[in-house]
């Protein structure tokens, strides 16, 4: 799949460590979304991968991340 992020996305996404892995098919791990609110925010599942735009909320998580959110919206990953 081509995947097409664009550049004020990635510019916003300054804290991944993972060097944008989930931009390609080979090494993309995304956590999965259980439910999305509003704008860049996405809940996830319980069982999270490490990552910097991960935030508890309650019993879950929530992602924060500008390219994982454009990735479920413009994608549905």
């Amino acid at each position: 799949m081509d995947i097409k992020i664009s550049k004020p996305i990635r510019e916003q996404t300054t804290r991944c460590s993972k060097d944008f892995s989930c931009l390609s098919d080979d090494t993309r791990n995304l956590c999965e979304i259980v439910h999305a609110n509003g704008e860049n925010v996405l809940f996830i599942n319980q069982n999270p991968k490490s990552c910097s735009y991960k935030i508890p909320f309650g019993s879950s998580y929530i992602c924060t991340c500008p390219t994982r959110y454009e990735l479920y919206k413009k994608y549905g990953l």
